[in-house]
């Protein structure tokens, strides 16, 4: 578990130090989904240290022990595992300590993780969109993609390819946590919208 905010008096947050850098953005319209995954890559590519780690019983039951967690808000992931060419995946996601449900304060968080059973090899799709109606002309002739392997680039492409602004990757381990990002290209600004493997 990660600490990305502490919590003051009045149930607010305040960015951690270890997050400072992450841009995230605390409110009541904040998409905790989205929000988790983007912490996930930023934890990865920044090698931040947990700050506090639990292991699973045979139930699949992790707990945390209270002393070693602080009032705040915290990222909480789990590791990847491959069993009989299947691999085992926990969805990362945020969570409140305390928590406060009808005015009451609780300490005792239980989260009931997303579970997926994923093929040990997929295929990872990107698709390059434009949103520039108007000024094509000023689109550049081609864009470079960087393809992250659990923070560390793993390989860079150029679209298009094959005349299309798209590409494939057939065989990469489900066990590792995939992405693509973009190079700043000027007058552009791009962003990604991740849908399974495809982005």
């Amino acid at each position: 578990a990660y600490l990305v905010a502490h919590m003051d008096g009045e149930g607010g947050f305040t960015v951690s130090d270890a997050f400072a850098d992450s841009e995230v953005e605390l409110n009541d319209d904040t998409d905790t989904a989205q929000l988790s995954s983007s912490l996930v890559k930023y934890v990865l590519k920044n090698k931040i240290a947990s700050d506090a780690e639990a292991v699973s019983d045979k139930l699949g039951v992790a707990s945390f022990e209270r002393s070693d967690l602080k009032q705040g808000l915290y990222l909480v992931t789990a590791q990847r595992a491959v069993k009989d060419g299947k691999t085992y995946c926990i969805s990362p996601f945020m969570a409140s300590l305390p928590y406060i449900y009808e005015n009451t304060v609780n300490y005792d968080v239980i989260a009931d993780a997303k579970f997926e059973l994923l093929p040990s090899i997929d295929l990872y799709k990107v698709y390059k969109v434009w949103s520039d109606v108007g000024v094509e002309d000023k689109r550049p002739q081609s864009i470079n993609i960087s393809l992250y392997c659990d923070g560390e680039v793993h390989e860079k492409i150029t679209l298009p390819h094959n005349g299309a602004w798209k590409y494939e990757w057939n065989d990469l381990p489900t066990d590792h946590i995939w992405w693509v990002e973009e190079d700043d290209v000027d007058d552009y600004r791009f962003s990604v919208t991740e849908n399974g493997s495809s982005f």
